[in-house]
């Protein structure tokens, strides 16, 4: 072992030099002060380095054997606190234990418009007649001893994972919770509760985003109705989940729209409840999704590979191109109804801009605001104190214009012929909060390109910039 002496003067160094320098100063000078590091410390990071390598890949070889490997419908496989159930359908699983209610569409198709390859084709299509496509049943069902997720779209009962969306959620990664890990062809990995909640029974309207007004309204409490039609269940409390009440909109609506004076219990993101008698309106989106349908996480994929999502649908291989859901106009009219009996304008708009109040999504929203309001528009920015504002606009004005999103829902309550402009990135042509609702609710589309600034996954994880000079010709010819 080799000994040094602390006191001696390094070989670089005068005596004065070494009367200066701290104890410290001469450990680290010396490297001393590395000894028990390289003797303890290094060591132990070294193997923990090591170990922590060799899970990392036991980790991949594991995911990749959830993803790739087919299992038999029975088998369950518990990993890790998570298990592997078969995927199916709250149709089939429900048919198959005499569930069913009532079916109120079994046409199980839809009126689609295909995503186009540029600008020039979708201002086209937006005028051509939509194509049949395959579509799913609107019913209304009943389970008992089924397992939900506040926030969740999925359903545990019978030891399967159930979902009316199962072509769409597969591999699709906003799907992806707490409780659910992987979701694959045949099977779903879940995380099994042990203990939860218990609710003896109701309605579920739970639906992942339900904070948000869109999702609400004509995903989540739309579907109320297949339920109120049936004298049975008028006074079965709602199962919603709790954030979705934090919205002051959702809450005003949810007044309009519980006709039968339903209570109302709450759950909580991510907590398990075991519903004992459960009833389960079907959602009213068309469109089943699939491999020659539309698929969500196609822009997950896209914005992975830097590609605009319609572009991922295989055209370059020469394939056709995919089809956009729709929203179904039975969820589109209940609502209007709804809002229109309990609410009547109080003043009459002409031109409406109705703005997103924030540079989250739209970035130049100023200068387009600005550009607005010198050809006459009224700008409506939303707050949680102008949701009768907001109905009035959409109830009586003739011209519309909002970026794609939550702000533009409303005009489910437009006059028949209303024009309506949305901003929106030609990568989003077809997203259900802006296009899919214009068609079903009879009100004239039209498209304003935007430039994107960041392709995000999702549409609220985009940035994008609209034209001004656009804007403004489009104003300089309304307002004449």
């Amino acid at each position: 072992m080799a000994v040094y002496n602390c006191h001696a003067t390094p070989r670089h160094a005068t005596p004065h030099d070494s009367v200066q320098l701290t104890l410290k100063q001469k450990l680290k000078k010396y490297k001393l002060i590395r000894y028990p590091y390289n003797i303890f410390i290094r060591p132990i990071r070294r193997t923990f380095g090591y170990a922590l390598s060799l899970l990392r890949v036991a980790r991949g070889i594991a995911r990749r054997f959830l993803l790739s490997h087919d299992f038999s419908r029975g088998t369950l496989i518990k990993i890790a606190g998570y298990t592997a159930c078969p995927l199916s359908t709250v149709y089939d699983y429900c048919k198959e234990h005499n569930g069913i209610i009532r079916v109120y569409d079994d046409s199980l198709e839809y009126p689609a418009r295909s995503l186009c390859k540029n600008r020039e084709e979708f201002e086209r299509n937006i005028f051509a007649e939509p194509v049949m496509r395959p579509s799913y049943y609107i019913y209304a069902s009943r389970m008992r001893d089924a397992i939900i997720f506040g926030n969740e779209d999925i359903i545990l009962a019978g030891g399967q994972c159930l979902s009316d969306r199962k072509n769409q959620i597969q591999g699709n990664e906003f799907y992806i919770s707490p409780n659910i890990r992987h979701i694959m062809p045949y099977e779903a990995v879940v995380r099994m509760p042990k203990s939860p909640e218990v609710i003896e029974r109701g309605i579920d309207l739970v639906k992942m985003w339900s904070l948000n007004y869109y999702h609400f309204s004509l995903e989540a409490l739309a579907r109320l109705q297949l339920v109120d039609a049936i004298e049975e269940y008028r006074s079965w409390p709602l199962i919603i989940d709790e954030g979705a009440l934090r919205n002051v909109w959702n809450m005003q609506l949810l007044e309009m729209v519980n006709e039968y004076g339903h209570p109302v219990i709450t759950v909580k993101p991510g907590k398990a409840y075991l519903v004992r008698e459960m009833v389960y309106p079907s959602f009213l989106n068309w469109g089943e999704g699939g491999k020659s349908g539309y698929v969500p996480s196609v822009r997950t994929m896209a914005a992975k590979y830097g590609m605009i999502y319609p572009s991922f649908l295989n055209w370059s291989k020469g394939e056709k191109c995919g089809y956009a859901p729709r929203m179904s106009t039975r969820a589109t009219e209940y609502i209007r109804k709804k809002i229109m009996d309990h609410h009547k304008p109080s003043r009459i708009y002409r031109n409406v801009y109705m703005a997103r109040g924030n540079n989250r999504r739209i970035l130049n929203e100023n200068e387009v605001a600005n550009c607005l309001e010198r050809y006459g528009f009224e700008i409506i920015y939303p707050r949680i104190d102008n949701y009768t504002q907001i109905l009035d606009a959409f109830m009586t004005a003739d011209n519309i214009i909002g970026a794609t999103g939550t702000n533009v829902v409303s005009q489910i309550l437009s006059k028949p012929h209303t024009n309506v402009y949305i901003i929106s990135p030609f990568e989003y042509q077809h997203e259900p909060q802006g296009f899919s609702v214009t068609d079903a609710s009879n009100c004239i589309l039209h498209f304003i390109p935007a430039d994107v600034r960041h392709l995000g996954p999702i549409l609220d994880q985009t940035t994008f910039t609209a034209n001004i000079a656009t804007i403004e010709a489009i104003a300089k010819k309304l307002s004449q």
